[in-house]
């Protein structure tokens, strides 16, 4: 996921930057609808027909890895930011053809772009991002992995194959990633998820005996919840300057999963109720780092090239 987050950004053109990895992301909803189908079968085989099928699916993902890796090139960008401009060069001849320098109005744009920016301190881009990254880590699922099989355990491979086909369907929203604000995306999402996380809170007297009531609540909130998970994860990898992209990317991923530990370990002695007001707090804590980025930030899609929102332009 680190490279993932750090080299889509320097691989794709501005056109479709921002909609190819979040794409790329719905993907991951996607997988969870293939596990949620596998589940759904295995349910009425044998526990070794599951396994087995479970092992086909890994050892098929990692010859894909290894394909994909076989034909990946470096990062242009990250070459030339790092001094090995020959390599840099090697590497576009393989790609590229020549091009003559024509002034770039290319380049003209994005000084431009910048000129109308104005850059908050790196720690506060890390501060309102790592916020975001740990509620979308900690709260992501609250109703479809826990609290529904809690109250359905016979329902849960159809619990996990709606949440999965309505988180797929809710992060196809992705295609128009270009064209959106990012900043309203992410301010939307977490804000909406913690709205959410209090209605399901109110409402938990009605839908642990009311199916339906259920049903409707986990296929709202999984598409607003993968949008969150598309917003932050987009955003994790760009905005810092490419020769740390990587660096600042793998420091926001290492602390929202060390801060997953202790609330996992904690959130097993929470009884189902005050887990929910745990997860309202947890979404609230990401609402903050989005309006906070809202606020203090800047557009980082609608077609923004990865050098301006790197602050490189």
């Amino acid at each position: 996921m680190n490279v993932i987050m750090t080299a889509a950004h320097e691989y794709f053109p501005r056109k479709y930057r921002n909609r190819t990895l979040m794409i790329l992301i719905d993907f991951v909803a996607l997988s969870s609808v293939v596990t949620a189908v596998v589940g759904f079968v295995s349910i009425s085989s044998s526990v070794a027909w599951g396994r087995y099928t479970a092992a086909t699916l890994v050892l098929a993902t990692i010859i894909a890895m290894l394909i994909a890796r076989l034909h990946m090139p470096e990062s242009i960008r990250w070459l030339e930011k790092v001094g090995r401009k020959e390599k840099a060069e090697e590497e576009a001849s393989k790609y590229f053809a020549t091009v003559k320098n024509t002034g770039s109005t290319a380049a003209n744009a994005e000084q431009l772009a910048k000129q109308a920016i104005k850059y908050p301190p790196i720690w506060f881009s890390l501060l309102a991002i790592t916020l975001m990254a740990i509620a979308n880590n900690i709260g992501f699922g609250f109703l479809t992995f826990t609290l529904g099989p809690i109250y359905f355990p016979s329902l849960t491979p159809y619990i996990l194959l709606i949440a999965g086909i309505a988180g797929f369907a809710g992060g196809l929203l992705g295609f128009a990633g270009d064209r959106l604000s990012k900043k309203w995306l992410l301010t939307v999402s977490f804000v909406g998820m913690t709205v959410l996380a209090a209605v399901v809170a109110v409402t938990m007297p009605i839908w642990i005996k009311n199916i339906s009531l259920f049903w409707v609540l986990l296929i709202i909130i999984n598409p607003v919840n993968q949008w969150t998970y598309m917003g932050v994860d987009s955003i994790k990898g760009e905005v810092w300057p490419t020769p740390r992209r990587g660096t600042y990317t793998a420091f926001i991923r290492a602390v929202q999963n060390i801060a997953y530990i202790p609330a996992l370990y904690w959130a097993t002695t929470l009884s189902p109720y005050n887990f929910l007001i745990f997860n309202i707090i947890i979404w609230g804590i990401g609402a903050v780092g989005a309006v906070l980025w809202h606020i203090k930030g800047y557009e980082t899609a609608k077609y923004t090239s990865i050098a301006v929102a790197s602050r490189e332009a």
